[in-house]
Parts: C-alpha cells; sequence; structure tokens
C-alpha cells in the first residue's frame, strides 16, 4: 500500500547528503529509527519510486528536520487506533 499524506513513517535506510531542507527546524540529519510524518506525497512519473517530504518533530513540538525520502527508505507506523473502540 502506497504511504499517503499523514501517515507516520520510520525512516529505515541512512539518506544521501542533500535531501534534509537546511532552512526548516534544527536541519538535523535524519537517523535510522526516527520518526515522522509525511507531509507531502511528490508527483512521479511511471516506472519512478515514489517519493514524500517526511517531517519528524521533537518533544519539545519544534521540527527537528524536513526531508525527501523514497518509499524504501521508510516503513509505516502501525496505527495505535483501533476501529470500532
Amino acid at each position: 500500500m502506497l504511504p499517503k499524506e499523514l501517515d507516520v513513517v520510520r525512516v529505515t535506510s541512512k539518506l544521501p547528503a542533500g535531501r534534509v531542507d537546511p532552512n526548516i527546524g534544527d536541519a538535523a540529519e535524519p537517523q535510522i529509527g526516527d520518526v515522522g510524518t509525511i507531509v507531502l506525497v511528490h508527483t512521479v512519473q511511471m516506472g519512478q519510486e515514489a517519493a514524500f517530504l517526511v517531517e519528524c518533530v521533537g518533544e519539545n513540538g519544534n521540527t527537528r528536520w524536513l526531508a525527501d525520502i523514497l518509499q524504501s527508505e521508510l516503513e509505516l507506523v502501525p496505527s495505535r487506533c483501533s476501529s470500532g473502540t
């Protein structure tokens, strides 16, 4: 299933340099295991890998990093909510 905006995801791979927006937040480098929220699904051409703009927020509520991440470099974090309860 293709992740969508507002899905919570976890970084699973070391990202190449240059994908973090240096003007947003702490501009920290995403680390394997970091959790963030998809804020934008990039438009890609057929045959290209899906890509997302992901924001990671720290405990203080401030943005730690904002980065472009490919689908193969992240995984969905299961929701804690369950339907019907």
